[in-house]
């Protein structure tokens, strides 16, 4: 019996160059229709001319996917024209080799909603239906840079880093179902999304580990359809990965400092327009998600000690009654923003409402989340959106903003709220703990660049916390209470804040979730499954 398809599609992202071009070739020689999406149309033209090799059909695409609703476009195509996709690629992606303070702000959501939102999208509109079918395979290409944070490479290695998170939780999920997903780390591979000029990629070249993208796709294609979870070609970077998960932060940061090795561009020392304040103008903090939960805490806490207050929040009346509560009680300024961060542009907003008023905003606490608990493929994708522009596109554009302000300054602190979820991938909240495994990565990239101008920049990772945000079922929360394992909001933002003021890079604000995380990165995804079906309704969905 044949082994080619017959009647059966493919549908790449990124497929007119590299890794995506010749995963096509690969797939088109197995007889598969190629649905090939790419920005540039001569590219695609030259694509095309390719692929007409094969005795296959294919659908050309020109599309910028890192535009708001192009997962949708891409869907909607396939259904004009009739196409099942059997196989789908999220293979497309930018790399940006700058410090954060030195990257335009367009390019920040331009990244972040390529790797991290598209291509979530696409697995949550074309899972659905392989699904429905009970057969499917999505391949998802993470990168090496998601085992370390990268100085200079915060959004890049950060977002790749969600990829491998997200896979992990949607791959047992989804498994059952009948659809496959594979994640791809190919390491350095020669393409033209790397610089030859970094001094890691001239290295490998020299070494002979810089991999030839036909022999990733052939090995990844081949892989794929065995239903592995994780495909790295090379045996070099195999062994690299599994060293990397024991290399201290600090000899990165080492490595930062005193060597090329992350840098693909000079960085700049000045900042794009001049954001210094004299010595004299009053400290503010501005909080996300002031309005209740940890971050009214963290507002109370930080009023005590005599900081203004800028107070963010999507809850009108709520925002109005806090800010007369803090008025009244303490003798500080309080300055309130009504604004839905998870909507585009908020954080530009958030920015100029402070730069009008002159506000010096010496400490940035990114609170503000949305909790999402469900199977990934019943999930509404809106909220999935607004989920994931919250905590990735809006976090990253005030740390830029406000990064720079600090750094001109030289002085400040960046709070980033991670989880513990960050620490594994899980069944059920896929999408929260992924984009929480981001805001880890991202925030230790920034701080080791941001630290010589000392500006500190803390991750904060608590447990189960004793707020509305955390949809625990009634008996659940009762018991985490009376067991000590809920915490209160006042003491995770005290906790939390004393560590920020000790320029600590990381706290769970709790001994049992630090002792927890090393068992965590132990455990098994096969027993999270278990314990994930013994303890079906944990959560409220």
């Amino acid at each position: 019996m044949s082994s080619r398809a017959i009647n059966k599609t493919a549908l790449i992202t990124g497929a007119t160059s590299g890794i995506g071009l010749q995963c096509a070739h690969v797939l088109a020689a197995k007889a598969y229709d190629i649905v090939i999406i790419g920005s540039n149309p001569l590219k695609m033209e030259k694509a095309i001319s390719e692929l007409q090799q094969y005795s296959v059909k294919v659908y050309p695409l020109v599309m910028d996917l890192s535009l708001p609703e192009s997962a949708e476009n891409v869907f909607n195509y396939c259904l004009e024209n009739h196409i099942e996709i059997d196989v789908l690629i999220c293979n497309a992606g930018i790399s940006l080799g700058t410090t954060l303070i030195n990257t335009n702000i367009e390019d920040i959501r331009r990244i972040l909603y390529l790797h991290i939102i598209h291509s979530t999208l696409l697995c949550r509109l074309f899972g659905d239906k392989m699904r429905e079918r009970k057969t499917g395979n999505i391949l998802i290409v993470s990168s090496l840079t998601a085992y370390t944070p990268y100085p200079t490479m915060a959004l890049y290695a950060a977002s790749k880093r969600y990829l491998h998170s997200f896979s992990k939780s949607l791959r047992a999920e989804l498994k059952p179902q009948g659809v496959n997903i594979s994640e791809l780390c190919p390491g350095g591979v020669d393409t033209p999304i790397v610089s030859k000029k970094n001094f890691f990629i001239a290295t490998a070249a020299r070494l002979g580990v810089l991999s030839d993208p036909k022999d990733i796709a052939e090995e990844s294609i081949k892989k794929m359809f065995r239903k592995k979870a994780k495909i790295t070609p090379c045996l070099f970077y195999r062994i690299l990965i599994f060293f990397l998960r024991f290399i201290p932060h600090s000899i990165v940061v080492f490595l930062y400092k005193h060597t090329s090795i992350f840098s693909n561009q000079k960085t700049k020392n000045s900042p794009t327009e001049s954001y210094l304040y004299e010595a004299s103008t009053p400290p503010y903090a501005l909080i996300t998600g002031a309005c209740s939960g940890i971050g009214w805490s963290y507002a109370q806490v930080l009023a005590k000690k005599g900081y203004h207050l800028v107070l963010v929040s999507n809850q009108e009346k709520k925002l109005e009654e806090k800010t007369k509560i803090i008025k009244n009680k303490y003798n500080i300024d309080v300055q309130n923003i009504y604004i839905d961060l998870s909507q585009s542009n908020a954080a530009t907003t958030v920015f100029q409402f402070c730069r009008e008023k002159k506000l010096r905003i010496e400490i940035l606490i990114n609170n503000a989340g949305i909790y999402q608990a469900g199977y990934f493929l019943d999930m509404d994708k809106d909220k999935i959106n607004n989920l994931l522009y919250l905590h990735t596109i809006t976090l990253s554009k005030l740390c830029r903003y406000f990064g720079e302000m600090m750094q001109e300054n030289k002085s400040g602190y960046i709070l980033n709220m991670s989880s513990l979820a960050s620490w594994m991938p899980y069944p059920k909240i896929a999408v929260y703990a992924a984009s929480k495994r981001y805001i880890k990565n991202f925030s230790r990239s920034l701080r080791t660049e941001l630290l010589p101008y000392n500006v500190s920049v803390i991750t904060v990772a608590p447990g189960a916390v004793n707020t509305d945000l955390l949809q625990l079922a009634p008996q659940y929360r009762n018991y985490a209470i009376k067991t000590g394992i809920m915490m209160s909001a006042d003491k995770v933002a005290k906790r939390s804040l004393s560590a920020m003021f000790r320029k600590k890079s990381f706290t769970t604000t709790k001994l049992l979730n630090l002792i927890s995380i090393p068992l965590l990165l132990l455990l098994p995804l096969r027993l999270i499954i278990i314990i994930e079906n013994k303890f079906k309704n944990i959560f409220i969905e």
